[in-house]
């Protein structure tokens, strides 16, 4: 019992010291789905999330199937952990693969109140700024100096 109360005193700090991409307090992404690599509904992390499931996106069924062709099928529920996401689902995704999505035009917009502020160090890497998440960004050109430029492929 002590072990879940520690558990959750841990996760009630991380959420309310995280900010979002203006530096404001991080917003719930969602909580129905329960989204989160945690599954507090808040796109935070711990150490065990290798996928930096930073950004709050609204999918799209565009995005739902590309995902699937590359073997993350979001789309498919698996009770009673993972109810299958349907479009307009907010979801905390992983940087890259959102990174990789926009880069094809398959990308679904992004909560920006809600996706954390650790999203701009991965965009750096592919010399992407905050205006690259926002709708109607051209971003092209500079993702695809970014993955010249990269250490990281997609």
């Amino acid at each position: 019992m002590l072990k879940k109360i520690l558990i959750f005193a841990t996760i009630v700090k991380l959420i309310y010291s995280e900010q979002n991409v203006y530096n404001m307090p991080l917003e719930l992404c969602s909580d129905n789905p329960m989204t989160g690599f945690t599954r507090t509904g808040y796109c935070v992390a711990n150490e065990h999330d290798q996928g930096s499931h930073f950004v709050c996106a609204t999918v799209t069924a565009e995005f739902l199937d590309y995902t699937k062709s590359l073997g993350n099928d979001l789309s498919t529920p698996h009770p009673p952990y993972f109810p299958g996401l349907k479009p307009g689902d907010n979801w905390c995704l992983c940087v890259y693969r959102w990174i990789q999505a926009k880069r094809y035009g398959r990308h679904p917009p992004v909560v920006l109140q809600a996706t954390n502020f650790r999203t701009i160090e991965f965009l750096r890497d592919f010399n992407l700024t905050l205006e690259d998440l926002e709708p109607g960004s051209s971003f092209n050109q500079n993702l695809s100096a970014g993955l010249s430029n990269s250490k990281r492929e997609l």
